[in-house]
């Protein structure tokens, strides 16, 4: 699933971030482990891609704290029933098809092609 919403970003021109490294572990993000910035310092607009029904967020959730604190809007993918975001998304999202189309319109689309 995420990386079908990774595909499908980046083909709307979208520059994709991630606060983990693929395959690693949820705890240290990338920004502690020195590895690169934290990618909240340069997103504007954070995604939580649910794989499954979950009532709290997930260990690889945390960056969805992180942009929220910097005020980033918050859209959540996926299986989003018992989503804890809920009353901090800017928009949800069942349909994977959707992404692009629900990205673009939080971020008013402009010109040059937003980091997320």
């Amino acid at each position: 699933m995420l990386d079908h919403v990774r595909e499908q970003l980046r083909a709307g021109g979208h520059e994709v971030l991630s606060c983990h490294f693929d395959n690693g572990p949820a705890f240290p993000c990338v920004g502690l482990a020195g590895a690169s910035p934290c990618p909240m310092d340069e997103a504007d607009l954070v995604l939580s891609v649910r794989s499954h029904p979950l009532p709290q967020p997930t260990r690889r959730e945390i960056g969805v704290t992180c942009g929220l604190r910097r005020g980033l809007p918050l859209i959540v993918v996926g299986r989003t029933m018992l989503n804890p975001f809920e009353s901090f998304a800017s928009a949800v999202v069942d349909d994977l098809e959707e992404v692009l189309p629900t990205v673009d319109a939080v971020l008013g689309r402009v010109d040059s092609p937003p980091a997320i």
